[in-house]
């Protein structure tokens, strides 16, 4: 039984900031920015304790996901590598797996992104290849009951047997706001539960393994039913009228930085500023 931190393993400016001006933790954005570089400007002590603080945490994250104890965190995907940044409750959650002796069960309470996260696939493989998983349950913080963070935060109990299982078929419910539910009976239970099976899982996301939130078993049905009358958007077709969508993102002042012009740039081509815009004359565009 266990309840692992929740953190991400990666270097924490405003905590460690904090022990200069408290207050950083309110800042956000460009401000935060602007306050940590008055508090450790470039050649100072501060800058240099940042430093090696920064180095001590990049290179933990790095020896636990490459030091070959941890093998689920980064799964390959069509070539492509997921893990994103290390989130401590996976690397916990493949540790509690190794703990545990064959046939052994483990309950654990963890963030609901195992569920969806796309850095979470390795270990979602872990689970559903090398365990019986026996229940999910997922709560939302709703009213802070819970937590006090944000309201929408979503955590879940997940209690599995280490073996390899002939197939996955589990209860889980989702948006539960009351942790009465797992103390109710089982014929309580199953009205707000939904039946999660390998076959479900293999229709909606082959891919990634994510389990879709659910309110019931007829909600399930219905989602079967779509997915298996409608191809998923991310499925190469062929053939005339083949729908295959491509997915973007809309412009990002970072990774776009350079579809951006400034005053300079549009004042030499002769845009003109008028109101809160720049216009040129429409030939040039």
């Amino acid at each position: 039984v266990g309840n692992p931190p929740w953190d991400k393993l990666e270097p924490k400016r405003k905590e460690f900031f904090a022990q200069y001006d408290p207050a950083i933790r309110d800042f956000q954005g460009q401000t935060l920015g602007r306050r940590i570089a008055q508090l450790a400007p470039t050649g100072s002590e501060t800058s240099r304790l940042w430093r090696v603080y920064e180095s001590r945490e990049s290179s933990n994250a790095k020896l636990l996901i490459n030091g070959g104890v941890y093998k689920y965190q980064v799964a390959k995907v069509n070539g492509e590598k997921t893990g994103g940044k290390p989130d401590l409750f996976k690397i916990f959650l493949e540790r509690f797996h190794q703990l545990a002796r064959d046939n052994g069960r483990v309950a654990v309470l963890l963030p609901s992104g195992l569920c969806s996260l796309e850095g979470a696939t390795g270990v979602r493989r872990l689970l559903f290849t090398q365990s019986l998983v026996e229940a999910i349950y997922s709560f939302e913080n709703w009213g802070k009951r819970f937590f006090q963070i944000h309201a929408s935060f979503k955590f879940m109990t997940l209690v599995f047997e280490k073996l390899l299982p002939p197939a996955q078929s589990f209860p889980a419910a989702f948006m539960l706001r009351n942790e009465a539910f797992l103390g109710s009976p089982e014929h309580d239970r199953e009205p707000r539960s939904v039946r999660i099976t390998s076959g479900f899982i293999e229709l909606t996301n082959p891919t990634y393994l994510s389990i879709v939130e659910l309110r019931d078993n007829k909600e399930r049905e219905f989602v079967e039913r779509i997915y298996r009358s409608v191809p998923p958007l991310s499925k190469k077709l062929i053939g005339a009228g083949a729908w295959n969508v491509e997915f973007h993102r809309e412009l990002n002042m970072t990774d776009d930085a350079w579809r951006f012009r400034n005053r300079g740039w549009l004042l030499e081509r002769g845009c003109s500023f008028e109101g809160s815009s720049f216009v040129s004359a429409p030939a040039d565009w």
